[in-house]
């Protein structure tokens, strides 16, 4: 081969390798913007995208594109209980990990009437060491205080935690699935069905927004102080190390003190917050963000709207001290067994 032949052969090679390159950057801006958006197909090959196969580079940007979980949101007044503004608000989602809000409700029960105690040790076992991340990691027969079991699972929203948590209270996480369905329905969530105590995925787990406002805004009212320990915190200190929490709009927007974060892929990202700000407090929900940056940012627009509206009707009178309180639902303590 002569160097001119050399030279023409390269000069095709690079100018095949532009023409793919420039093809896939003109499709992949017909699609929504993605960079951000994370990798959620299991067979999606990383490696290869660093590569110089445009075809990957386009069908993996086509699969992140198509990823759009069903959305739904909800703003409520935390006073007066009204929806100040709502989208999809009834519509049936998977709860994701807001489940593990219903799941410390339950313990916060079981703590005041006696079931179990506080700084009692709870036992970890088989089946909760093998709840598939995230998690603490615990080995099967060890233990956990359950002031630190409340303060993991609703920082960090560790799996296993949550049924270490459920099988404290109810002995299998099949039976506390059946009390939070009971609890669900005495405090007025009715499209809300629970099947586990950790949010993993089940076809049959599912919520509305509403419901998860009625949860929230009970949670507040009912546990007020509960519900400053644990839920508001940035960081869970444990075994030598630091936990995030999930939560990060936690400091960043004004008067946000909770509550929760979720995702599976069937959910998308989902967030529960409550504000208070200015003798005010509202509460948010939204489902099915591609990203946890843009389900926050959601939640910025929509907790920003609420604050401007207010509630047609007055908050009902209270008497002072007195709260709506819905009996704790019976069950034997199922604590640390030898």
């Amino acid at each position: 081969m002569t160097p001119e032949q050399g030279y023409k052969t390269g000069g095709l090679s690079r100018l095949f390798k532009r023409m793919a390159l420039a093809c896939t950057l003109a499709l992949t801006a017909l699609e929504p913007a993605v960079a951000a958006v994370p990798v959620v197909t299991p067979a999606f090959n990383t490696a290869a995208i660093q590569g110089n196969d445009a075809n990957l580079v386009l069908a993996a940007t086509r699969r992140r594109a198509a990823y759009a979980p069903p959305r739904a949101s909800l703003v409520m007044d935390f006073e007066t209980g009204q929806v100040l503004k709502s989208s999809n608000a009834d519509a049936t989602r998977h709860p994701a990990s807001l489940t593990k809000v219903m799941t410390m409700i339950l313990m916060f029960d079981a703590l005041r009437d006696g079931r179990i105690a506080a700084g009692e040790k709870l036992l970890v076992s088989v089946h909760a060491a093998q709840r598939p991340p995230v998690k603490l990691g615990l080995a099967p027969g060890s233990a956990i205080k359950v002031e630190d079991a409340l303060a993991l699972a609703a920082t960090r929203s560790m799996n296993d935690i949550a049924v270490v948590l459920a099988e404290a209270i109810a002995g299998t996480e099949t039976d506390f699935a059946a009390l939070m369905n009971e609890k669900a329905r005495q405090i007025g969530m009715t499209g809300t069905v629970f099947k586990n105590a950790s949010g993993l995925p089940d076809k049959a787990q599912v919520t509305t927004a509403r419901d998860m406002a009625v949860m929230t805004r009970y949670l507040i009212q009912n546990y007020e102080a509960e519900y400053h320990t644990y839920f508001g915190r940035r960081a869970v200190a444990y075994g030598g190390h630091n936990y995030t929490a999930t939560n990060k709009m936690l400091g960043r927007y004004g008067g946000m003190d909770g509550v929760k974060t979720g995702y599976i892929y069937d959910s998308g990202y989902n967030l529960i917050a409550s504000v208070d700000r200015d003798g005010r407090r509202i509460i948010g929900v939204v489902f099915g963000g591609t990203t946890a940056a843009r389900r926050d940012n959601e939640m910025v627009q929509l907790l920003n709207e609420g604050f401007k509206i207010r509630p047609a009707l007055p908050p009902r009178p209270r008497p002072a001290g007195l709260l709506p309180v819905v009996p704790p639902l019976p069950g034997p303590s199922m604590g640390p067994q030898p």
